[in-house]
C-alpha cells in the first residue's frame, strides 16, 4: 500500500445526523482527516448533508438499504482505481454483502473476491447470538472476512474472539467533555426547582425498551409523589412506540415532559439538572446517553447486557428479567427488569439527593477515560497500525 494519502472510504450512518453511529461516524472521519496518511470520505445512510465537515459524503436514503445498490459507483469514484481501505462503523448484520463473494454478483462479486482492499470493521457489539456466547452465525462469519476487526467494548471484543476473530481488539468510542460537563444551576435554568428528576435518552426504536422507562417513571412518582418529574429525548413520538399513550398507560402524561430535538449544549444542561437517567434497552454496543449522563455529573443506569454496561458503575446496572432471541438475524436480547430499574434508579436518586458534589465528582471521574481528546491517540496509532500490517 502507498505510504500516504491512501483512501479510507469509512461506511456507516451519515455523520451529518444526530444518532450515536453518526457521531461515532463523524469522530473518526474526522480524525482520520488530520492523519497525512489517508484521504477520507463516508458512505452515509440517510440523507442530512447539513453541516460542513472536513471530508467528502456520499450519501443515500435509507430506502436504498445498507448502500449495496450504490457503493461500487462510490468506490470507484472516491478511489479512482487505487487500492484503499473499507472501515465499517456498524452493525455486522449490514455488511454481509461487503465481503462475502458467495453471497453477490456482478461487479459486487467481483469486488469481495479482489485484493484490491482492506476491510476493517469498527464493531459495536451490543448481543450475541442464542448461543450467548459468539455472534449469530451469519454475522459471525461476516467478522471472519474482515482483515482488521475491533469492538467499541472489553465485552464486544470477547465475543468477537469467540466467534473466531483471534486478532479483535477493542476501543471505546469517546464523548467531547468539553460539550459534555456539569452546568451550573441547571435545575433553576430549567424551571425544575424543587423537583426530583429522571431522564432517558433513547430512539424511538424497538431495541430501546420504553414501554419499560415509562413503568419506572410510573413507579418513581408513586414513590416521591408530586415531587417526582420525568423528562424523555427521544427521535419521534409515534415510531416503533407512541409515546403519549404510553405515558397515558402508565399515568405520568402530567409530570412528563418530551424534546425531540435539542443541541449538546441544551442537552449537557438537561443531564446536569436530573437527579439520574436511565436507559432500559435490550442490548447497547457503546451508548451516549450512559457517558453524557455520567460526564455531566448524573448517575446512568443501564440493563446488565452487552457493551453499555460497561459504561456504568456496577450498581447501575439491573439484572434482566430474561432474554429472548430476536428478528431474523437471531440476536440474543435483554429483557429489562422495570422494578430493578426502579429500585436501581431510587437509589441513584437518594445517593445524589444525600451528597450532590461527590456523587456528580464519582460520575465525572468514572468518565474521564472517555474523553474523546484523550483518545485520540490510541486511535491514531490503531489507524496507522493498519497501514503498517497492510
Amino acid at each position: 500500500m502507498k505510504s500516504l494519502s491512501n483512501p479510507l472510504l469509512i461506511v456507516g450512518d451519515n455523520p451529518a445526523l444526530f444518532g450515536g453511529l453518526s457521531r461515532s461516524c463523524r469522530d473518526i472521519a474526522t480524525l482520520a482527516t488530520t492523519l497525512p496518511q489517508f484521504r477520507v470520505g463516508v458512505v452515509g445512510r440517510g440523507l442530512g448533508q447539513n453541516r460542513k465537515l472536513p471530508f467528502i459524503v456520499y450519501d443515500y436514503p435509507e430506502y436504498m438499504g445498507w448502500g449495496e445498490n450504490c457503493f461500487m459507483d462510490i468506490w470507484n469514484d472516491f478511489t479512482g482505481g487505487e487500492h484503499g481501505i473499507i472501515l465499517t462503523t456498524d452493525d455486522l448484520s449490514r455488511r454481509q454483502w461487503l465481503v462475502n463473494e458467495s453471497d453477490l454478483s456482478g461487479d459486487l462479486a467481483m469486488f469481495a473476491k479482489d485484493c484490491n482492499h482492506y476491510t476493517w470493521g469498527y464493531v459495536p457489539v451490543d448481543s450475541t447470538g442464542p448461543s450467548g456466547q459468539s455472534l449469530p452465525l451469519h454475522m459471525a462469519d461476516t467478522a471472519r472476512r474482515y482483515h482488521r476487526i475491533m469492538a467499541a467494548s472489553e465485552w464486544g471484543c470477547q465475543v468477537l474472539k469467540a466467534s473466531g476473530c483471534a486478532g479483535a481488539d477493542w476501543l471505546p468510542h469517546g464523548i467531547w467533555m468539553d460539550k459534555f460537563h456539569p452546568i451550573p444551576n441547571a435545575k433553576a435554568l430549567l424551571d425544575w426547582q424543587n423537583k426530583i428528576v429522571c431522564g432517558c435518552v433513547m430512539a424511538n426504536q424497538s431495541r430501546k425498551d420504553l414501554p419499560v422507562a415509562f413503568q419506572v417513571f410510573s413507579q418513581l412518582r408513586s414513590h416521591y409523589g408530586s415531587r417526582f418529574h420525568a423528562w424523555l429525548h427521544t427521535n419521534t413520538l409515534v415510531g416503533y412506540w407512541n409515546v403519549q399513550l404510553l405515558a397515558a398507560e402508565c399515568g405520568v402524561s402530567d409530570c412528563l415532559e418530551v424534546s425531540l430535538s435539542a443541541n449538546d449544549e441544551q442537552l449537557a444542561c438537561r443531564y446536569s439538572a436530573c437527579d439520574c437517567t436511565i436507559v432500559p434497552s435490550a442490548g447497547e454496543g457503546f451508548c451516549y446517553p450512559l457517558a453524557e449522563s455520567m460526564a455531566c455529573g448524573t448517575a446512568a443506569v443501564t440493563t446488565g447486557y452487552a457493551g453499555g454496561q460497561e459504561l456504568v458503575p456496577s450498581n447501575c446496572r439491573p439484572t434482566p428479567t430474561g432474554y429472548r432471541v430476536d428478528t431474523q438475524h437471531n440476536t440474543l436480547r435483554a429483557i429489562p427488569n422495570p422494578h430493578h430499574f426502579s429500585t436501581c434508579a431510587i437509589n441513584q436518586i437518594d445517593l445524589k439527593l444525600q451528597d450532590p458534589e461527590q456523587r456528580r465528582q464519582e460520575m465525572i471521574d468514572h468518565t474521564k477515560h472517555l474523553d474523546w481528546k484523550l483518545l485520540r491517540r490510541p486511535w491514531e496509532h490503531w489507524l496507522n497500525e493498519g497501514l503498517k500490517n497492510g
